[in-house]
């Protein structure tokens, strides 16, 4: 929401704001529905790994653009604006929630006492 509102010269729309943190909040529940905590189905696993691998591809693609190669392959001036720093931090954290995402193990369940 930061990067939108530095994109707009400090002038992003509220409802489009809210509009978007709506949607990630109701996108979360939904998704707690789907996915129950402990009854992860094999499409929980599917999505897990697809999204790690998303991840992996956005940490990817951000560190060649914050690297010089992605500023010609695809010029993006708001990306310039953000500087190279910025991007660098968001690569890493890309790469580090995709590692997690696909290294992350199944716990066994803890006996009731």
């Amino acid at each position: 929401m930061v990067w939108l509102d530095h994109a707009f010269g400090g002038r992003f729309p509220i409802g489009a704001s809210l509009t978007i943190i709506s949607s990630m909040i109701g996108g979360s529940i939904v998704y707690s529905l789907v996915f129950p905590k402990g009854g992860e189905a094999r499409t929980g696993a599917l999505l897990r790994v697809v999204s790690g691998v998303i991840f992996l591809v956005l940490a990817a693609l951000g560190f060649l653009y914050a690297a010089g190669p992605g500023h010609w392959l695809l010029p993006l001036p708001v990306l310039d604006e953000v500087g190279d720093a910025a991007l660098f931090l968001s690569a890493g954290c890309s790469l580090l929630c995709g590692v997690l995402l696909l290294l992350r193990q199944r716990r066994a369940p803890r006996p009731s006492p």
